[in-house]
């Protein structure tokens, strides 16, 4: 299927060849609708990847919904048609060469035109629009997180840098370290 992406982005967008963009798609939680995010390097080329995505899936449900409402519908003939040639062999009397008088599966045509029916309603809720603004670098939630980071590792350093400092400032410093007494300081002159 992404090949019939690409080619539908590149038949609606020739410069998409030369841009690489990025594509996922992921669901809403409890629900049946898909999200497709494509990333580029050009907004318009989003937008173009976004709508073209959704729209070969919606061509591949219908074709997948065609397939499956004909298997389906063949069952169901079968069904009925079995039955009916049981009944004129009966009624007749003699058994006609090539008529299967074995039992079908009930529930399977049944499951399959269910199946079927749930395939076929996918639409497009919401169309993609060229992006005015990009998702990536986000400069705010950059510039908070690098300030948070340089306040912790600041203070963190000062922290360090203040246990690591061995030089003795004080009185209390000397007689702590070295067990003397103090007979005298110099003056500091300005």
């Amino acid at each position: 299927m992404m090949d019939k992406i690409r080619e539908e982005v590149k038949s609606l967008y020739p410069k998409s060849e030369q841009i690489p963009f990025n594509m996922s798609v992921s669901t809403i939680q409890d629900t049946s609708i898909f999200n497709i995010a494509v990333e580029a390097g050009d907004p318009e080329l989003c937008k173009v990847a976004t709508n073209a995505s959704a729209l070969v899936l919606m061509q591949e449900n219908e074709r997948t919904f065609a397939i499956g409402l004909e298997t389906a519908s063949e069952l169901i003939e079968k069904q009925i048609l079995t039955p009916l040639e049981e009944l004129s062999r009966l009624r007749g009397g003699s058994e006609s060469p090539g008529i299967d008088s074995g039992t079908t599966d009930d529930k399977e045509p049944q499951s399959q035109l269910w199946q079927a029916s749930q395939l076929n309603n996918v639409r497009i809720m919401d169309y993609a629009r060229t992006p005015t603004f990009p998702i990536r670098p986000n400069k705010k939630q950059n510039a908070a997180l690098g300030l948070l980071v340089g306040i912790f590792l600041g203070g963190g350093l000062a922290f360090f840098l203040e246990y690591m400092d061995t030089s003795i400032r004080t009185i209390g410093d000397i007689e702590k370290c070295l067990s003397w007494p103090v007979l005298g300081i110099v003056p500091r002159f300005e």
